[in-house]
């Protein structure tokens, strides 16, 4: 199974459920991701879906476009007593609303508000066990992105491992490690780490489209890409990683807010369809296998039997 490809719907500014459906097709995406504010239910295209989901189903479907992520904008951190209870109330709308509408997954994030972080994992961990089980039941994947005391691959990992559920997977964000206050690993790291629950990859929308428009042909046809400062991620890179993996999950664009806490600005309809152009040719290529998986160069090398005449 190839990649998929799903953008945010802030790309598309302030269009009703219906444009940006049809507006997602338009730009060659498969799949939308629809994000709340804290939880809620009742705020942009979510209080369209929440007022008639059945008729949102319908539109997906139609379209051939999934619902593919809900952004919950929910911690699983700082959860204990009834914070924990109140919390496991609003996850479960959000996987029963996942349900109706035909989604596959709801994501969240580990924050922990300054508070210890093993005891931030601890809470987690019992949050999650809890919630996987009622998303399994409904048939929805609950997504971890990394943020918070679960910014580095090593945290997303013990909290899968810790669980233990096939309904809990993970999103990577790739630019959240370069905006972190402290080293995180590297795609290198990560990718590599989480492959076995790897859902979803994140992606900056400008900076695919930056680097489909920095490539150039060489001359003996093949492309390369525009040099990639230090503090920007390598699109490129990054593909050829998950293509290493056999990465077979979504891919999600997402545009960037232009100051902190801002809403992110809508993307020119051409720069989508770029970057999702630009995605599939580069997924598309072949994976070159490198000479260390060629064979064992140095077997013994025995004579072989005589055959009988």
């Amino acid at each position: 199974m190839s990649v998929r490809i799903a953008i945010n719907a802030a790309a598309f500014g302030g269009q009703s459920l219906e444009s940006v459906v049809a507006s997602a097709k338009d730009a060659g995406a498969e799949g939308l991701e629809l994000a709340a504010i804290h939880g809620s239910l009742d705020i942009g295209l979510m209080k369209a879906v929440v007022a008639a989901p059945g008729a949102a189903r319908d539109g997906f479907s139609a379209a051939g476009v999934a619902p593919a992520i809900l952004d919950t904008d929910l911690s699983v951190g700082v959860l204990d007593g009834s914070r924990l209870a109140h919390w496991l109330a609003l996850a479960e709308k959000w996987i029963r609303l996942a349900g109706q509408i035909g989604g596959a997954t709801i994501l969240m994030r580990v924050d922990g508000g300054g508070l210890n972080r093993d005891v931030i994992l601890r809470q987690a961990v019992e949050a999650l066990n809890r919630l996987c089980g009622l998303a399994g039941e409904a048939g929805v994947t609950v997504l971890l992105e990394n943020s918070g005391v679960a910014a580095a691959s090593r945290e997303l990992w013990f909290l899968q491992d810790a669980v233990g559920s096939a309904s809990l997977r993970v999103c990577w964000n790739t630019a959240l490690p370069l905006a972190a206050p402290q080293p995180v690993d590297p795609p290198t790291i990560a990718l590599k780490r989480l492959a076995p629950s790897l859902a979803v990859v994140r992606l900056a929308l400008e900076r695919v489209v930056a680097e489909a428009a920095g490539q150039r042909r060489t001359e003996d046809g093949v492309f390369e890409p525009a040099v990639v400062a230090a503090d920007e991620i390598d699109i490129l890179h990054v593909v050829e990683l998950l293509r290493g993996i056999a990465y077979s999950g979504w891919i999600l664009l997402s545009p960037s807010a232009r100051e902190a806490d801002a809403t992110p600005a809508a993307a020119p309809a051409a720069d989508l369809s770029v970057a999702t152009a630009y995605l599939r040719a580069q997924f598309a290529k072949p994976v070159i296998q490198m000479t260390a998986y060629k064979g064992d160069k140095n077997a013994p090398r025995y004579p072989r039997p005589a055959t009988a005449s």
